[in-house]
């Protein structure tokens, strides 16, 4: 069973400059939640337990967001609004932190996660990275996934032909629907020679033996990544990949943060709201 996952929460932000001096990328606010809780509580509907986040310098305020706040509770007991207890306490999980010194790749931060995981299969997510879905969560369908094959998942869906150049694009056999076997990972192919159109999200269900596949990639000034550690794994027939059903929100830029926001507010009881102003606001711009 899956009940382990890490967080990665790296990265300078320099595109949301200047405000990323002072607030990590994954704490900006998704309507009244930063990103970061919002996994979170994927993560818990998903079954998942105990929660490594891995962190650059200067993280201290995601901790002090998963830590309950005594002075703040007794403020709203004292004036009637207890009620708002459970809504500012995050969810209760074992959340545990780490720093990574330096950013070495996606690898070598994995890799930081090793005595945490042991050898427990465990959810991989980057902090600043939402997919809504309307039913299961892309937990919940990468758990059940894993659950039928107990191999490594990853996540996966599909993008323009003239998109593929920026993403991780999988050469693979096809199992299901919305399942495939991974021979390899094509990072960024020109478009006349992508394997597919199928492309590789990031978050996934991870076996200890990718540990075994990061302590061969060659140590080398560059980082170390953990498709290439994949590669090694697939080599061998033990990758996965599942077609995930919902909606990617990027949120690596000003702009689609704000769509992000729009998209989950429409997910929300904020949507009527939120509907009637999208109507408003296109009448005043026809």
């Amino acid at each position: 069973m899956v009940k382990k996952a890490v967080i990665i929460c790296g990265g300078m932000a320099t595109r949301f400059l200047p405000l990323s001096k002072s607030i990590p990328k994954e704490m900006l606010p998704v309507l009244d939640k930063p990103i970061l809780q919002i996994l979170v509580e994927q993560l818990r509907k998903a079954g998942i337990e105990d929660i490594l986040i891995i962190v650059g310098r200067n993280k201290e305020c995601i901790e002090r967001h998963f830590t309950n706040n005594i002075e703040l509770e007794q403020h709203l007991i004292k004036h009637n609004k207890a009620e708002l207890i459970k809504v500012a306490n995050s969810p209760n999980m074992f959340i545990h932190y780490l720093v990574q010194d330096a950013p070495n790749g996606t690898g070598h931060c994995i890799n930081l996660a090793k005595t945490f995981t042991g050898n427990d299969p465990f959810a991989v997510l980057f902090g600043d990275e939402l997919m809504l879905s309307e039913n299961q969560n892309i937990i919940e369908q990468l758990v059940e996934t894993y659950n039928k094959y107990e191999k490594t998942v990853i996540s996966t869906q599909t993008c323009p032909r003239e998109d593929v150049y920026k993403y991780g694009i999988i050469d693979g056999t096809v199992i299901s629907d919305n399942v495939m076997k991974v021979n390899h990972i094509v990072e960024k192919p020109k478009v006349e020679e992508a394997p597919s159109t199928v492309c590789y999200l990031g978050t996934g269900i991870l076996t200890s033996e990718i540990y075994d596949k990061i302590a061969l990639l060659p140590r080398t000034e560059k980082e170390l990544q953990i498709v290439d550690a994949y590669n090694l794994l697939a080599k061998e027939g033990k990758v996965i990949a599942r077609n995930i059903d919902g909606k990617r929100l990027d949120m690596g830029n000003p702009f689609g943060f704000v769509v992000a926001n729009i998209e989950y507010a429409l997910t929300t009881e904020y949507a009527d709201d939120m509907k009637n102003y999208i109507k408003e606001l296109n009448d005043r711009l026809n």
